[in-house]
């Protein structure tokens, strides 16, 4: 009897000792990657700031994206700048200001910096690159696996990347663009991230946006909840959600 209570003990105790370990690094990615590969679509605030020499920019926008490579910036702030629209359809970009109601298009737009600040960009880069660097980091009491990658061409002002990833909610919430001399040029915060949204190709159409500005940028969108403006969102840009 009393072998069989001190082998039920010791059984308890690994049990016990396997359900409170945390997971490692490399766990915690393949989690990441599980979670991104059923992501088809996105929408989320980013808090961008610019660094260069001893001047910082920071923006505003609102980022939607479609896997694999199509995305609609919307800018919130500076006020000047407010409601200016970015359309890519994977090849083509469109840029609209509506203060100015002035409108440009870019054919064979690509490699831009506004790839980088978006997350499945990131993501696809990171499945396809072969330098991939696992860490782990701690922002006040919450706890992120950091992925480092390398960023593909040889842009001396965007060498690598880093992401922190919550590693409960597996939400992201920081990146930052490295130059050729490890200095931060980009920092990204994001923050009311919703996932797999209802998009199709004709929110991505350049020709219906140009010949319909306002019904589809604005009404069209607004009603879908794809650029939905709720001030209330931004009370708090830099929290983390928990789930």
């Amino acid at each position: 009897m009393k072998v069989i209570l001190v082998g039920f003990l010791i059984i308890s105790c690994i049990l016990s000792l396997t359900g409170c370990r945390q997971p490692t690094n490399e766990e915690v990615y393949y989690e990441v990657q599980k979670h991104f590969n059923n992501m088809n679509s996105y929408q989320c605030l980013a808090e961008i700031t610019l660094y260069t020499k001893d001047i910082s920019n920071t923006y505003k926008y609102r980022h939607v994206y479609k896997m694999p490579d199509k995305y609609i910036i919307e800018v919130l702030d500076p006020p000047d700048s407010k409601g200016c629209i970015t359309i890519y359809n994977g090849n083509n970009a469109w840029f609209y200001h509506p203060q100015i109601n002035q409108s440009m298009l870019i054919k064979d737009f690509n490699n831009s910096i506004e790839e980088n600040m978006f997350i499945g960009y990131f993501y696809k880069t990171s499945i396809t690159g072969t330098s991939v660097k696992l860490n782990s980091d701690t922002i006040g009491n919450q706890e992120y696996l950091t992925i480092s990658i390398e960023i593909p061409g040889n842009n001396h002002y965007r060498k690598t990347q880093k992401i922190w990833i919550h590693k409960k909610n597996l939400l992201p919430y920081k990146l930052l663009i490295f130059d050729n001399k490890g200095n931060v040029t980009v920092e990204v915060l994001y923050s009311n991230f919703n996932y797999n949204i209802d998009l199709d190709e004709e929110d991505f159409s350049i020709k219906e946006a140009q010949y319909n500005t306002n019904s589809y940028l604005l009404t069209r969108l607004k009603k879908e909840n794809i650029i939905e403006l709720n001030t209330t969102l931004y009370k708090n840009p830099y929290r983390v959600k928990n789930e």
